[in-house]
């Protein structure tokens, strides 16, 4: 079986991977219980795909089970399920536009780098920073306790969702920032190793 550098084999079919998969198909069923307002339902598939998050990084160190198809489905089954839920919160009412709309538009932004720097230079890989990484989790912190606070309603939980939707487009806004930094010294350094030609 063929594998990178990095040892992560081309493999598909892994249990990590499988997990992910699993991870991405409850996204329709987590967002449908979100638009019809059971929210019960809509929390425990959102707890149950968090476990999964956790296990399949697990599972891939611990079973020597890394991937080239796990390394970008992980990641994407995370951003898909985070976009689309601020979404259809956004459209029930239950989080503003103005929160949404930063945590859509650093994803379209970081989309279309990645998509620029594919076409246009050999780079693959794009590791997260800290700040990406501290973004990451405010906003699967922010939808767990705003469903939390729909379901039980305890005033503590209520004060913590308005904390976290506060900070969620500032993390956004900062980390969104660093990614487009990132992504033009890239380009740049692609750019000069380049050879000149005289015309």
């Amino acid at each position: 079986m063929s594998s990178d550098s990095n040892g992560r084999s081309a493999r598909i079919l892994t249990i990590p991977n499988i997990l992910s998969l699993l991870r991405l198909f409850c996204i329709p069923l987590i967002l449908l219980f979100m638009w019809e307002r059971d929210l019960h339902w809509a929390l425990i598939l959102f707890v149950a795909a968090g476990v999964s998050d956790t296990l399949d990084g697990m599972l891939a160190r611990l079973l020597k089970q890394k991937t080239l198809f796990g390394m970008y489905l992980d990641p994407a089954a995370d951003k898909l399920l985070l976009s689309s839920s601020f979404l259809v919160l956004a459209l029930t009412g239950e989080v503003s536009w103005l929160v949404a709309g930063f945590v859509l538009g650093r994803d379209v932004v970081l989309v279309a780098g990645v998509v620029v720097l594919v076409l246009t230079t050999q780079t693959r890989r794009f590791p997260p920073s800290v700040l990406g990484k501290a973004n990451t989790a405010v906003q699967v912190a922010t939808v767990f306790v705003l469903l939390l606070d729909e379901v039980y309603a305890y005033r503590w939980l209520h004060l913590l969702r308005l904390g976290l939707l506060g900070l969620t487009p500032v993390l956004a806004a900062l980390s969104g920032t660093q990614y487009v930094y990132r992504g033009i010294d890239i380009f740049r350094r692609r750019r000069a190793r380049q050879p000149q030609y005289e015309t």
